[in-house]
């Protein structure tokens, strides 16, 4: 598994090719993104997006739900911009987020936009461990992104240890390895900690 160090904001010069980052609207952030090679950029904002993606030669937009307004605020054509494409299986306003549902959605919108797989990344969307405590839920979600689509796949697996023992993350981060999550998205902070 591939680490990708989150920042939530650049205080440090241009993050390290793979690193994800967290941009906003009017931030100082652009002139640390210019000329990076591979940045995952993570924003709700389409405008923030656009310009990160115009500064990283190979940017990767992290992430997009199954909303058809996020999708629509970005178009196929800005999206075309982005090497790859976090898909985010959720719905909001959902009454229920039935995981292979919400993949059903965000698929569908990837296609309606022209995102074709080959761009795709799936997230398997890992919780805090008070709501899900079984990482095998989500062994399962990448054995099945595999096998039925080929996929690659992330996570945020830091939120698993949310408010919780940070101790608990190596194990957490092996079992996802070697269930063969493609990428593990994790605190730089976390990340420099156990050495990834």
């Amino acid at each position: 598994m591939q680490t990708i160090r989150y920042y939530e904001r650049l205080e440090e010069d241009t993050p390290a090719n793979g690193a994800c980052v967290r941009v906003h609207k009017n931030a100082p952030w652009l002139p640390k993104l210019q000329g990076a090679e591979q940045v995952w950029i993570e924003t709700a904002d389409a405008e923030a997006a656009l310009e990160a993606a115009a500064a990283v030669r190979r940017p990767t937009l992290n992430s997009l739900a199954a909303d058809e307004a996020a999708w629509a605020a970005l178009g196929a054509d800005a999206l075309r911009r982005f090497e790859a494409v976090v898909l985010l299986p959720f719905r909001p306003g959902a009454a229920a987020q039935r995981y292979e549902d919400s993949v059903a959605a965000v698929f569908d919108l990837a296609n309606r936009y022209g995102v074709p797989p080959e761009r795709r990344i799936i997230d398997v969307c890992v919780m805090p461990r008070s709501v899900e405590p079984d990482t095998a839920a989500y062994e399962r979600r990448i054995a099945w992104l595999r096998e039925a689509f080929g996929a690659r796949t992330c996570g945020g697996v830091n939120n698993y240890v949310y408010q919780e023992n940070e101790d608990l993350l190596p194990d957490v981060w092996s079992r996802l390895s070697r269930a063969g999550m493609t990428y593990g998205i994790v605190s730089a902070r976390l990340a420099e900690r156990f050495g990834w």
